[in-house]
Protein backbone atom coordinates (compact mmCIF):
# COMPACT_ATOMS: atom_id res chain seq x y z
CA UNK A 1 0.00 0.00 0.00
CA UNK A 2 1.32 3.47 -1.38
CA UNK A 3 2.40 5.85 1.91
CA UNK A 4 0.40 8.94 2.16
CA UNK A 5 2.44 12.32 1.62
CA UNK A 6 0.91 15.51 2.05
CA UNK A 7 2.97 18.87 1.15
CA UNK A 8 3.94 19.46 4.69
CA UNK A 9 6.15 16.56 5.17
CA UNK A 10 7.15 17.14 1.62
CA UNK A 11 8.48 20.51 2.20
CA UNK A 12 10.36 18.76 5.56
CA UNK A 13 12.03 15.96 3.42
CA UNK A 14 13.31 19.46 0.68
CA UNK A 15 14.46 21.07 3.72
CA UNK A 16 16.75 18.62 4.58
CA UNK A 17 18.42 18.35 1.28
CA UNK A 18 21.44 21.12 1.63
CA UNK A 19 21.84 21.61 -2.11
CA UNK A 20 18.34 22.72 -2.08
CA UNK A 21 19.05 24.96 1.28
CA UNK A 22 21.67 26.35 -1.04
CA UNK A 23 20.00 27.39 -3.89
CA UNK A 24 16.57 28.47 -2.38
CA UNK A 25 14.22 25.84 -3.47
CA UNK A 26 10.74 25.92 -2.05
CA UNK A 27 7.70 23.74 -3.05
CA UNK A 28 4.67 25.68 -3.93
CA UNK A 29 2.31 22.97 -5.28
CA UNK A 30 2.07 18.93 -4.40
CA UNK A 31 0.11 16.04 -4.80
CA UNK A 32 -2.21 14.11 -7.45
CA UNK A 33 1.20 13.23 -9.67
CA UNK A 34 1.95 17.52 -10.21
CA UNK A 35 4.28 18.80 -8.51
CA UNK A 36 5.91 22.69 -8.75
CA UNK A 37 8.99 23.50 -7.46
CA UNK A 38 10.29 27.46 -7.52
CA UNK A 39 14.19 28.75 -7.14
CA UNK A 40 14.78 32.39 -6.84
CA UNK A 41 17.04 33.76 -9.30
CA UNK A 42 20.47 34.97 -8.19
CA UNK A 43 23.68 35.87 -9.58
CA UNK A 44 25.47 33.02 -7.47
CA UNK A 45 23.49 30.81 -9.97
CA UNK A 46 24.45 32.49 -13.53
CA UNK A 47 27.06 31.74 -15.65
CA UNK A 48 29.75 33.96 -17.50
CA UNK A 49 26.86 35.42 -19.54
CA UNK A 50 24.59 35.82 -17.18
CA UNK A 51 21.81 33.38 -17.65
CA UNK A 52 20.99 30.75 -15.16
CA UNK A 53 23.36 27.83 -15.19
CA UNK A 54 22.46 24.78 -17.08
CA UNK A 55 23.10 22.89 -14.24
CA UNK A 56 20.49 24.29 -11.79
CA UNK A 57 17.76 23.68 -14.37
CA UNK A 58 19.17 20.25 -14.60
CA UNK A 59 18.65 19.88 -10.58
CA UNK A 60 15.48 21.47 -10.73
CA UNK A 61 14.26 19.02 -13.35
CA UNK A 62 15.89 15.79 -10.98
CA UNK A 63 14.30 16.74 -7.81
CA UNK A 64 10.95 17.85 -9.49
CA UNK A 65 10.78 14.48 -11.19
CA UNK A 66 11.31 12.42 -8.17
CA UNK A 67 9.18 14.76 -5.95
CA UNK A 68 6.27 13.86 -8.23
CA UNK A 69 7.40 10.45 -8.41
CA UNK A 70 6.83 10.05 -4.90
CA UNK A 71 3.46 11.58 -4.89
CA UNK A 72 1.92 8.42 -7.49
CA UNK A 73 4.79 5.63 -5.99
CA UNK A 74 5.15 6.59 -2.02
CA UNK A 75 8.12 7.51 0.34
CA UNK A 76 11.29 5.72 -1.06
CA UNK A 77 11.74 6.82 -4.71
CA UNK A 78 14.94 6.81 -6.77
CA UNK A 79 15.75 8.86 -9.87
CA UNK A 80 16.43 6.23 -12.36
CA UNK A 81 17.82 8.49 -15.24
CA UNK A 82 16.50 11.46 -17.13
CA UNK A 83 17.26 13.63 -20.22
CA UNK A 84 17.21 17.85 -20.34
CA UNK A 85 16.50 19.51 -23.38
CA UNK A 86 17.38 23.19 -23.08
CA UNK A 87 15.46 25.45 -25.01
CA UNK A 88 15.95 28.94 -24.16
CA UNK A 89 18.42 31.27 -22.01
CA UNK A 90 17.25 31.42 -18.32
CA UNK A 91 16.74 34.93 -16.52
CA UNK A 92 14.29 36.45 -14.85
CA UNK A 93 12.93 36.87 -11.10
CA UNK A 94 12.62 32.53 -10.90
CA UNK A 95 12.86 29.43 -12.07
CA UNK A 96 9.63 27.15 -11.89
CA UNK A 97 9.76 23.93 -12.59
CA UNK A 98 6.71 21.71 -12.69
CA UNK A 99 6.66 17.90 -13.28
CA UNK A 100 3.71 15.78 -13.56
CA UNK A 101 3.06 11.78 -13.66
CA UNK A 102 2.41 10.57 -17.12
CA UNK A 103 2.50 7.14 -16.43
CA UNK A 104 2.75 4.97 -13.40
CA UNK A 105 3.41 1.31 -12.47
CA UNK A 106 3.79 -0.46 -8.64
CA UNK A 107 7.44 -0.06 -8.87
CA UNK A 108 8.44 2.89 -11.63
CA UNK A 109 6.69 5.95 -12.92
CA UNK A 110 7.63 8.26 -16.14
CA UNK A 111 7.69 12.01 -15.14
CA UNK A 112 8.00 15.07 -17.71
CA UNK A 113 8.80 18.47 -16.43
CA UNK A 114 8.89 21.91 -17.77
CA UNK A 115 10.77 24.70 -16.17
CA UNK A 116 10.21 28.10 -17.04
CA UNK A 117 11.44 31.31 -16.13
CA UNK A 118 9.35 33.92 -14.82
CA UNK A 119 9.61 37.82 -14.28
CA UNK A 120 6.95 40.39 -12.86
CA UNK A 121 6.14 42.40 -15.89
CA UNK A 122 6.92 39.22 -18.89
CA UNK A 123 5.04 36.23 -19.64
CA UNK A 124 6.75 33.05 -18.25
CA UNK A 125 9.07 31.51 -20.53
CA UNK A 126 9.53 28.05 -21.59
CA UNK A 127 13.48 27.48 -21.11
CA UNK A 128 14.17 23.60 -20.97
CA UNK A 129 11.75 20.51 -20.83
CA UNK A 130 13.10 17.29 -19.28
CA UNK A 131 11.83 13.58 -19.13
CA UNK A 132 12.86 10.81 -16.26
CA UNK A 133 12.38 7.76 -14.62
CA UNK A 134 11.91 6.71 -11.17
CA UNK A 135 11.70 3.86 -9.27
CA UNK A 136 10.23 2.79 -5.85
CA UNK A 137 12.52 0.95 -3.55
CA UNK A 138 11.58 -1.33 -0.26
CA UNK A 139 13.86 0.26 2.24
CA UNK A 140 13.99 3.77 3.52
CA UNK A 141 16.93 5.68 1.87
CA UNK A 142 17.03 8.86 3.86
CA UNK A 143 20.42 9.89 4.75
CA UNK A 144 21.41 10.16 8.57
CA UNK A 145 19.57 12.57 10.74
CA UNK A 146 17.15 13.55 7.83
CA UNK A 147 13.75 14.95 8.60
CA UNK A 148 14.25 14.39 12.24
CA UNK A 149 10.44 15.26 12.88
CA UNK A 150 9.12 12.93 10.11
CA UNK A 151 8.33 9.09 10.25
CA UNK A 152 11.23 7.17 8.81
CA UNK A 153 8.73 4.95 6.39
CA UNK A 154 7.75 8.54 4.53
CA UNK A 155 10.40 10.20 3.69
CA UNK A 156 12.02 10.60 0.63
CA UNK A 157 15.35 9.02 -1.12
CA UNK A 158 15.66 12.10 -2.93
CA UNK A 159 18.37 13.47 -5.59
CA UNK A 160 20.37 10.26 -4.03
CA UNK A 161 23.08 9.11 -6.49
CA UNK A 162 24.14 5.50 -7.87
CA UNK A 163 26.52 5.62 -4.50
CA UNK A 164 24.03 5.92 -2.01
CA UNK A 165 24.22 7.25 1.19
CA UNK A 166 23.13 4.44 3.35
CA UNK A 167 24.17 2.43 6.37
CA UNK A 168 27.60 1.16 5.71
CA UNK A 169 28.27 4.16 3.41
CA UNK A 170 29.06 2.86 0.19
CA UNK A 171 32.28 3.67 -1.56
CA UNK A 172 32.52 3.99 -5.21
CA UNK A 173 35.63 2.79 -6.40
CA UNK A 174 37.11 0.81 -10.11
CA UNK A 175 38.74 -1.72 -10.66
CA UNK A 176 40.42 -1.99 -14.58
CA UNK A 177 39.51 -5.59 -16.17
CA UNK A 178 42.10 -7.33 -18.09
CA UNK A 179 41.02 -5.85 -21.59
CA UNK A 180 41.86 -2.38 -20.19
CA UNK A 181 37.89 -1.93 -19.09
CA UNK A 182 37.09 0.64 -16.07
CA UNK A 183 34.55 -1.24 -13.78
CA UNK A 184 32.81 0.03 -11.09
CA UNK A 185 31.75 -0.42 -7.87
CA UNK A 186 30.96 -0.05 -4.71
CA UNK A 187 32.16 -1.45 -1.23
CA UNK A 188 30.03 -1.94 1.45
CA UNK A 189 30.31 -3.39 5.05
CA UNK A 190 33.01 -5.39 6.67
CA UNK A 191 33.20 -9.65 6.72
CA UNK A 192 33.54 -12.00 4.32
CA UNK A 193 33.94 -10.71 0.65
CA UNK A 194 30.90 -11.44 -1.13
CA UNK A 195 30.20 -10.11 -5.11
CA UNK A 196 26.53 -9.20 -6.15
CA UNK A 197 26.05 -9.53 -9.94
CA UNK A 198 23.00 -8.11 -11.45
CA UNK A 199 21.06 -9.76 -14.77
CA UNK A 200 19.38 -7.67 -17.91
CA UNK A 201 18.58 -4.32 -17.65
CA UNK A 202 19.98 -3.30 -13.94
CA UNK A 203 23.01 -1.86 -12.59
CA UNK A 204 24.26 -0.69 -9.14
CA UNK A 205 21.25 0.98 -7.94
CA UNK A 206 18.83 -1.79 -8.72
CA UNK A 207 20.83 -4.34 -6.55
CA UNK A 208 21.65 -1.87 -3.64
CA UNK A 209 18.91 -3.07 -1.23
CA UNK A 210 20.37 -6.13 -1.30
CA UNK A 211 23.89 -5.62 -1.32
CA UNK A 212 23.42 -3.33 1.89
CA UNK A 213 21.14 -5.89 3.19
CA UNK A 214 24.19 -8.49 2.75
CA UNK A 215 26.45 -5.68 3.73
CA UNK A 216 25.58 -6.49 7.76
CA UNK A 217 27.36 -9.59 7.49
CA UNK A 218 29.75 -8.98 4.40
CA UNK A 219 32.25 -7.06 2.46
CA UNK A 220 30.18 -6.37 -0.55
CA UNK A 221 30.87 -5.05 -4.17
CA UNK A 222 27.72 -4.47 -5.80
CA UNK A 223 28.79 -3.38 -9.42
CA UNK A 224 27.49 -1.94 -12.95
CA UNK A 225 28.75 -4.87 -15.38
CA UNK A 226 30.53 -3.27 -18.32
CA UNK A 227 28.26 -0.66 -20.44
CA UNK A 228 26.42 0.16 -17.82
CA UNK A 229 26.45 3.11 -14.98
CA UNK A 230 29.68 3.92 -14.36
CA UNK A 231 31.60 1.13 -15.78
CA UNK A 232 33.25 1.52 -19.46
CA UNK A 233 33.17 -0.89 -22.34
CA UNK A 234 35.40 -2.08 -24.84
CA UNK A 235 34.59 -3.90 -28.38
CA UNK A 236 34.52 -6.68 -29.61
CA UNK A 237 32.04 -8.33 -26.95
CA UNK A 238 32.25 -11.55 -25.66
CA UNK A 239 31.14 -13.28 -22.44
CA UNK A 240 34.87 -13.94 -21.47
CA UNK A 241 35.32 -10.06 -21.03
CA UNK A 242 32.46 -10.45 -18.29
CA UNK A 243 34.39 -13.03 -16.40
CA UNK A 244 37.92 -11.45 -16.27
CA UNK A 245 35.83 -8.48 -15.13
CA UNK A 246 34.46 -11.12 -12.48
CA UNK A 247 38.12 -11.88 -11.79
CA UNK A 248 39.29 -8.60 -11.26
CA UNK A 249 36.97 -7.68 -8.27
CA UNK A 250 37.79 -11.24 -6.89
CA UNK A 251 41.46 -9.81 -7.05
CA UNK A 252 40.10 -6.65 -5.44
CA UNK A 253 38.21 -8.27 -2.57
CA UNK A 254 41.96 -9.96 -2.02
CA UNK A 255 41.98 -13.14 -4.24
CA UNK A 256 38.98 -14.86 -3.13
CA UNK A 257 34.90 -14.44 -2.63
CA UNK A 258 31.21 -16.08 -2.78
CA UNK A 259 28.84 -14.11 -5.11
CA UNK A 260 25.42 -13.83 -5.48
CA UNK A 261 23.82 -13.81 -9.28
CA UNK A 262 20.44 -12.91 -10.10
CA UNK A 263 18.84 -13.99 -13.31
CA UNK A 264 21.21 -13.90 -16.37
CA UNK A 265 23.90 -12.69 -13.52
CA UNK A 266 23.73 -16.03 -12.11
CA UNK A 267 24.63 -17.44 -15.50
CA UNK A 268 27.49 -15.11 -15.80
CA UNK A 269 28.81 -16.17 -11.78
CA UNK A 270 28.16 -19.82 -13.21
CA UNK A 271 30.29 -18.93 -16.31
CA UNK A 272 33.32 -17.37 -14.03
CA UNK A 273 33.16 -20.20 -11.36
CA UNK A 274 33.68 -23.10 -14.30
CA UNK A 275 36.50 -20.85 -15.55
CA UNK A 276 38.32 -21.01 -12.34
CA UNK A 277 37.56 -17.59 -10.92
CA UNK A 278 38.83 -18.33 -6.64
CA UNK A 279 34.64 -18.50 -5.72
CA UNK A 280 34.35 -19.85 -2.56
CA UNK A 281 30.41 -20.09 -2.62
CA UNK A 282 27.68 -19.46 -5.35
CA UNK A 283 24.14 -18.63 -5.10
CA UNK A 284 22.07 -18.86 -8.34
CA UNK A 285 19.45 -17.07 -8.63
CA UNK A 286 16.72 -18.15 -11.24
CA UNK A 287 19.25 -18.07 -14.00
CA UNK A 288 16.91 -18.10 -17.03
CA UNK A 289 17.97 -21.28 -18.75
CA UNK A 290 15.17 -22.46 -21.23
CA UNK A 291 14.18 -26.59 -21.91
CA UNK A 292 16.29 -28.98 -24.09
CA UNK A 293 13.12 -29.04 -26.63
CA UNK A 294 13.69 -27.87 -30.04
CA UNK A 295 10.91 -25.27 -29.60
CA UNK A 296 12.62 -23.80 -26.77
CA UNK A 297 15.76 -23.74 -28.43
CA UNK A 298 14.35 -22.33 -31.66
CA UNK A 299 12.62 -19.05 -29.79
CA UNK A 300 15.87 -18.53 -27.74
CA UNK A 301 17.95 -18.17 -30.83
CA UNK A 302 15.26 -16.22 -32.68
CA UNK A 303 15.35 -13.64 -29.84
CA UNK A 304 18.63 -13.63 -29.98
CA UNK A 305 18.74 -12.65 -33.32
CA UNK A 306 15.40 -10.15 -33.22
CA UNK A 307 17.48 -8.07 -30.48
CA UNK A 308 20.62 -7.83 -31.49
CA UNK A 309 19.32 -6.68 -35.25
CA UNK A 310 17.50 -3.88 -33.40
CA UNK A 311 20.39 -2.83 -31.12
CA UNK A 312 22.03 -2.67 -34.30
CA UNK A 313 19.95 -0.58 -35.77
CA UNK A 314 19.37 1.74 -32.87
CA UNK A 315 15.92 1.17 -31.97
CA UNK A 316 16.15 0.21 -28.31
CA UNK A 317 12.91 0.43 -27.28
CA UNK A 318 11.86 -1.92 -30.27
CA UNK A 319 14.70 -4.41 -28.72
CA UNK A 320 13.40 -3.84 -24.81
CA UNK A 321 9.51 -4.36 -26.54
CA UNK A 322 10.59 -7.61 -27.87
CA UNK A 323 12.32 -9.23 -25.06
CA UNK A 324 9.57 -8.33 -22.40
CA UNK A 325 6.88 -9.40 -24.95
CA UNK A 326 8.95 -12.79 -25.07
CA UNK A 327 9.05 -12.91 -21.41
CA UNK A 328 5.52 -12.90 -21.24
CA UNK A 329 4.53 -9.45 -20.42
CA UNK A 330 1.55 -7.64 -21.57
CA UNK A 331 1.80 -5.70 -24.53
CA UNK A 332 1.06 -2.30 -23.38
CA UNK A 333 3.39 -3.20 -20.53
CA UNK A 334 6.04 -3.88 -23.10
CA UNK A 335 6.00 -0.79 -25.10
CA UNK A 336 5.47 1.42 -21.65
CA UNK A 337 8.58 -0.19 -20.54
CA UNK A 338 10.25 0.44 -23.79
CA UNK A 339 10.32 4.50 -23.22
CA UNK A 340 11.77 4.13 -20.45
CA UNK A 341 15.12 6.53 -20.54
CA UNK A 342 17.30 4.27 -17.81
CA UNK A 343 16.14 1.00 -19.66
CA UNK A 344 17.16 2.38 -22.95
CA UNK A 345 20.52 3.84 -21.62
CA UNK A 346 21.39 -0.19 -20.91
CA UNK A 347 19.39 -1.17 -23.68
CA UNK A 348 22.52 -1.83 -25.65
CA UNK A 349 24.15 -4.79 -23.26
CA UNK A 350 21.06 -6.81 -23.83
CA UNK A 351 22.83 -8.70 -26.30
CA UNK A 352 25.35 -9.59 -23.80
CA UNK A 353 22.94 -11.23 -21.57
CA UNK A 354 21.91 -13.35 -24.11
CA UNK A 355 24.98 -14.28 -25.16
CA UNK A 356 25.91 -15.00 -21.69
CA UNK A 357 22.75 -16.97 -21.45
CA UNK A 358 23.92 -19.11 -24.88
CA UNK A 359 20.35 -18.19 -27.03
CA UNK A 360 22.45 -17.72 -29.97
CA UNK A 361 25.12 -20.18 -29.42
CA UNK A 362 22.98 -23.41 -27.59
CA UNK A 363 19.57 -21.90 -27.81
CA UNK A 364 19.74 -21.27 -24.48
CA UNK A 365 19.42 -24.57 -22.03
CA UNK A 366 21.54 -25.48 -19.43
CA UNK A 367 25.40 -25.39 -19.88
CA UNK A 368 26.36 -28.89 -18.97
CA UNK A 369 29.82 -28.72 -19.20
CA UNK A 370 29.94 -25.46 -17.45
CA UNK A 371 28.14 -26.90 -14.48
CA UNK A 372 30.61 -30.17 -14.50
CA UNK A 373 33.22 -27.56 -13.65
CA UNK A 374 31.66 -26.56 -10.65
CA UNK A 375 32.46 -28.31 -7.34
CA UNK A 376 32.21 -25.43 -4.98
CA UNK A 377 29.08 -25.08 -2.61
CA UNK A 378 26.42 -23.83 -4.63
CA UNK A 379 22.62 -22.25 -3.12
CA UNK A 380 19.67 -22.06 -6.13
CA UNK A 381 16.99 -19.75 -5.15
CA UNK A 382 13.68 -20.37 -6.80
CA UNK A 383 11.09 -18.01 -6.05
CA UNK A 384 7.32 -20.94 -6.43
CA UNK A 385 5.23 -18.06 -7.70
CA UNK A 386 7.98 -17.75 -10.88
CA UNK A 387 7.19 -19.67 -14.64
CA UNK A 388 7.49 -22.78 -14.28
CA UNK A 389 10.59 -23.01 -16.75
CA UNK A 390 12.62 -21.67 -13.84
CA UNK A 391 11.29 -24.32 -11.85
CA UNK A 392 12.54 -26.99 -14.24
CA UNK A 393 15.37 -24.99 -14.07
CA UNK A 394 16.28 -24.61 -10.52
CA UNK A 395 15.63 -28.35 -10.21
CA UNK A 396 17.44 -29.63 -12.59
CA UNK A 397 20.55 -27.25 -11.47
CA UNK A 398 20.26 -28.71 -8.45
CA UNK A 399 20.37 -32.34 -9.69
CA UNK A 400 23.27 -31.54 -11.54
CA UNK A 401 25.43 -29.56 -9.25
CA UNK A 402 27.30 -32.08 -7.11
CA UNK A 403 27.46 -29.72 -3.81
CA UNK A 404 24.18 -27.94 -4.37
CA UNK A 405 20.77 -27.05 -2.30
CA UNK A 406 17.52 -25.30 -3.45
CA UNK A 407 15.83 -22.98 -1.44
CA UNK A 408 12.32 -21.87 -2.47
CA UNK A 409 11.02 -18.44 -1.90
CA UNK A 410 7.23 -18.54 -0.88
CA UNK A 411 5.44 -16.16 -2.94
CA UNK A 412 8.12 -14.94 -4.86
CA UNK A 413 8.51 -14.53 -8.36
CA UNK A 414 11.76 -13.34 -10.40
CA UNK A 415 11.59 -9.98 -8.78
CA UNK A 416 11.56 -11.08 -5.28
CA UNK A 417 12.65 -8.06 -2.95
CA UNK A 418 15.80 -8.02 -1.19
CA UNK A 419 14.15 -8.36 2.28
CA UNK A 420 13.34 -11.58 1.35
CA UNK A 421 16.58 -12.95 -0.57
CA UNK A 422 18.98 -11.60 1.63
CA UNK A 423 18.27 -13.96 4.85
CA UNK A 424 18.54 -17.48 3.18
CA UNK A 425 21.86 -15.83 1.08
CA UNK A 426 23.28 -14.32 4.52
CA UNK A 427 22.43 -18.25 6.42
CA UNK A 428 24.07 -19.92 2.75
CA UNK A 429 27.17 -17.40 2.94
CA UNK A 430 27.51 -17.39 6.61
Amino acid sequence: MTATIDIDLAKKVLAAQPFAELVGTEIAEFGDGTVTLVIPIRPELGQQFGFVHGGVLSYAADNALTFAAGTALGPNVLTGGFTITYLRPAAGQRLRAVATVTGATRRQAVVRCEIYAEDADTEPVLCAVAQGTTRSVERDLTADNACNNAPRTAQFGVFVSSALVTKGRAVTDFVTSADGTRIAFDRLGHGAPVIVVSGMFCARPMTHDLATRLAERFTVLNYDRRGRGASGDTAPYAPDREVEDLAALVDELGGKAAVYGHSSGAGLALRAAAAGVPITRLVLHEPPYGDDSDESKRSARELAEQVGAAIEQHRPAEAIRIFLTAAGAPPDAAQFAGQDPAMQAVAPTMPYDLAIMGNADTGGVIPLDLVAAVEIPVLVLLGDASPEFFHHTATRLTELLPAAQLSVLAGQDHSAPAEVVAPPVISFLS
